[in-house]
């Protein structure tokens, strides 16, 4: 398997509460995919977007 292989997203952020910057929410796509995922965090969007390196692998 190549290790090397680059995907595209389409993200959209948007943030939660205007009182809490770092409050934020939004939609991960992979380019030519049909599935959209969600996220709530930082946290959550880095695991969306780093399958491999965080162990979610075909999420």
């Amino acid at each position: 398997m190549n290790k090397n292989i680059v995907n595209s997203y389409i993200v959209r952020i948007y943030r939660g509460n205007k009182d809490k910057p770092h409050s934020v929410f939004g939609i991960v796509e992979e380019v030519g995919a049909e599935d959209k995922k969600a996220f709530t965090s930082y946290e959550e969007l880095w695991e969306i977007m780093n399958p491999v390196k965080t162990g979610r692998e075909g999420v």
